[in-house]
């Protein structure tokens, strides 16, 4: 098994993607080669292998970047939208490496798929997949302005429409609201820090308010940051399926295949 924005408009020229950022150490967005690592997500009634999540990784003459720190140095240079666009053509090139049955999460930004013709680019690069009848999920960051979780309805609806399932990602159970339910999502992700933010019993009382709202509401949940057996424990008492964490194999580069 596998060892587990926006564009910033100004009134002038937006800083090259060579520029450095000040107090971050140097990147160039347009010299860094990106990468797929993939994330076992767990079924746990028959602790099989359900799904992936697709990582973007930074390969740079200093080693591997992670996802935040590109982000974050993209978003300092008014380029979140068009870089977060490289980074889903890349893993999303992860997509064949997978077995055929798996559920493949692809993370793209809000705010990419609300720009001018955002959905239509991301269907396009999803095409070839959907058409092979791969499970494509588009996983989308929690954190996002009222507006946009209103815009995103009728977007959603588009995505779905076509065969990709929406997933809500980083989401803590005090954060749910009406607004993230009228998108109808189809997966919602447990945010790994209810772990560290909670009690093991607030945790699993949360958990388990999650898990009991699946059927009515419409939505399958998976609880991200899985490290150890304590919190798979607790997970499985509160009567959450899908897991995700490195307790299944850290991120892996998108050539390691499953073995079994």
């Amino acid at each position: 098994m596998f060892p587990e924005s926006q564009d910033i408009a100004t009134s002038t020229p937006p800083p090259s993607d060579t520029t450095p950022v000040p107090g971050e150490p140097h990147i160039s967005l347009e010299e860094m080669s990106l990468t797929g690592h993939v994330m076992t997500i767990l079924d746990l009634r028959d602790r099989r292998i359900w799904g992936f999540e697709i990582l973007v990784r930074g390969v740079g003459h200093d080693g591997i970047v992670p996802p935040d720190v590109l982000m974050d140095v993209a978003r300092k240079a008014g380029r979140l939208t068009s870089f977060d666009r490289r980074c889903f053509e890349s893993t999303s090139r992860t997509i064949p490496n997978l077995p055929h049955d798996a559920h493949a999460f692809l993370n793209i930004y809000a705010q990419t798929l609300l720009e001018p013709g955002g959905v239509e680019y991301a269907l396009g690069i999803l095409a070839p997949y959907l058409k092979e009848g791969r499970k494509v999920v588009l996983e989308i960051h929690e954190s996002m302005t009222v507006g946009q979780l209103t815009e995103l309805e009728p977007v959603f609806n588009r995505i779905k429409s076509a065969g990709v399932k929406i997933a809500l990602d980083d989401l803590m159970p005090k954060d749910l609201t009406f607004r993230h339910l009228r998108i109808r999502p189809d997966y919602i992700k447990v945010d790994r820090f209810v772990f560290s933010k909670m009690t093991p019993v607030e945790t699993a009382r949360a958990i388990s308010t999650f898990a009991r709202c699946q059927e009515s509401l419409g939505y399958e949940l998976i609880v991200e940051g899985i490290e150890d057996d304590k919190m798979l424990s607790i997970v499985s008492f509160a009567g959450a399926y899908f897991v995700q964490g490195y307790l299944f194999g850290k991120p892996a580069p998108h050539d390691v295949r499953p073995s079994g």
